[in-house]
């Protein structure tokens, strides 16, 4: 719909790869880690082909020059961030 109606919106994903509150859920309850693995698509090479732009972003120091293009393209945006899946371990 962002796409059909030009609607300059930045969509940010943060993309772990994991169902990492599942995890910690888990852990607090002393179970083992299950069920928690993803298999995400690349968001924003969906978004391109979606008609919109996508931007990824893989290292923290690009985050804030990539919120600043998507801001500027002034169309729908999705922000693909790579976050570490162990942050929360």
């Amino acid at each position: 719909m962002a796409v059909r109606y030009d609607l300059p919106i930045v969509v940010v994903i943060m993309s772990n790869h994991k169902l990492a509150m599942i995890r910690e859920e888990q852990r607090e309850a002393n179970y083992p880690p299950y069920g928690i693995d993803l298999t995400n698509p690349d968001f924003a090479a969906y978004a391109e082909s979606c008609g919109g732009a996508g931007i990824r972003v893989a290292r923290p120091q690009d985050l804030a020059d990539a919120v600043l293009r998507a801001v500027r393209m002034n169309k729908p945006v999705v922000i693909d961030i790579e976050t570490d899946p162990k942050r929360f371990e």
